[in-house]
């Protein structure tokens, strides 16, 4: 549309009113109108069906439609035109039905008989309005197609998620068979022909079961890591007091043995899955009884601290240390920075306390020194429902 020249749809019965109206429009020195004028709205209507106009006058008393309900039978016919309403009445209510059944403005026709700005504002505002309606309108519906492509792919990728745990339940299952197979048989040579081999053919039998061993291990680390993204999120309250101290119980026999020190800070009371929170707990002390350095009695200390709307845990050791370069690594999956003779595991249990952290909404980091130990942290978000204080828990 141009401004300077507008085409006006203009349904007025009363002669005079439709002069007067003509009249202030054509004197108007900003724009050039040319208006078009209707006594009956069946006329206007018929002639909406072969003609565009770039806004509708509108009187509210015609001879064959009274009030309001010209207004649907125009918006039916021209959508797009945006329509104002001309009235003798100063009727509020009327007014706000008007504009809620779609009208873009109600004007008093005695207020603008002597203000011609007024009227031209009220049409170019009446024209806007509907150009941004318009434009909203396209913009929800793109909206609303891209949410039935989004859903549309979200159904594909739940399918397509489940045929994977079903797929990763059989493959670990049918994998794991004839690794069992071999173990069997590799014991069974050892029972009753391992006094028949010398010491190299006996090595060769302990090479055997341990990478056994090792591949079934990997198999079941695998199968957990695709697990943590169909867990369900459950939204309860966990005790981290209570989940540490169950993790410790479960690893008490390696840190009996290696006479480890482990202090717990009092922990908060947190909302998510108890046995993803476990098993980040479980992960990192693990790791940290594992990469301890021969020489010095293993110490770890877990404690957490609140920043910024999150709970931010650690887990501290005094073990051998990362190096700077491999910070972000150890976090990917099978990235393992030591060979298997040094120390045993897939490379896995990061990427897993990473996976769940990030389900939350949190992070997981580490700051270290080589040879001295490493902090390991990770965020959760503090939910309405935590603990606003931190709980009580004896240190062991």
């Amino acid at each position: 549309m141009d401004l300077d020249d507008l085409r006006i749809l203009l349904i007025e019965d009363n002669l005079a009113e439709a002069e007067l109206l003509s009249e202030l429009l054509t004197d108007i020195e900003m724009v050039q109108c040319h208006i078009l004028h209707f006594f009956r709205l069946e006329k206007a209507i018929a002639c909406l069906e072969e003609q565009s106009f770039d806004v509708i006058l509108l009187d509210l008393s015609l001879p064959d439609s009274q009030g309001l309900s010209s207004l649907p039978l125009l918006m039916g016919v021209a959508p797009d035109i945006p329509i104002v309403v001309l009235t003798n009445t100063n009727d509020a209510e009327l007014a706000l039905e008007a504009v809620h059944q779609g009208a873009q403005d109600y004007l008093i026709k005695k207020n603008i008989a002597f203000d011609q700005e007024t009227l031209l504002r009220s049409i170019l505002y009446a024209i806007e309005r509907k150009r941004n309606q318009q434009a909203l309108k396209l913009v929800n519906d793109r909206l609303r197609q891209e949410m039935k492509i989004r859903e549309g792919i979200q159904l594909k990728l739940e399918q397509s998620n489940q045929e994977l745990a079903q797929f990763a339940y059989v493959a670990s299952h049918d994998l794991k068979q004839p690794l069992a197979s071999i173990y069997s048989w590799s014991q069974l040579l050892q029972v009753r022909y391992g006094d028949r081999l010398d010491e190299k053919g006996g090595s060769y039998l302990q090479a055997i079961q341990d990478s056994v061993r090792q591949m079934t291990q990997l198999i079941d680390d695998l199968l957990t890591y695709s697990r943590v993204d169909r867990m369900e999120n459950t939204a309860v309250e966990v005790d981290c007091n209570l989940i540490v101290h169950q993790v410790c119980n479960r690893l008490s026999a390696a840190i009996n043995q290696q006479q480890a020190k482990v202090a717990i800070d009092p922990l908060p009371t947190i909302k998510g899955n108890p046995l993803q929170i476990s098993q980040i707990f479980q992960n990192l002390i693990e790791n940290a009884l594992k990469y301890s350095r021969t020489e010095v009695t293993p110490e770890i200390k877990i404690s957490v601290t609140q920043q910024n709307h999150h709970w931010v845990f650690s887990c501290r050791d005094n073990g051998i240390g990362i190096e700077p370069d491999y910070f972000e690594q150890i976090f990917y999956a099978f990235k393992r920075l030591h060979s298997q003779s040094q120390y045993a595991g897939t490379g896995i249990g990061l990427a897993v306390c990473k996976k769940i952290v990030q389900r939350y909404g949190g992070e997981i980091w580490v700051t270290s020194t080589f040879g001295e130990g490493s902090a390991f942290y990770f965020s959760f978000p503090v939910q309405v429902a935590d603990s606003p204080a931190i709980s009580g828990g004896p240190a062991d």
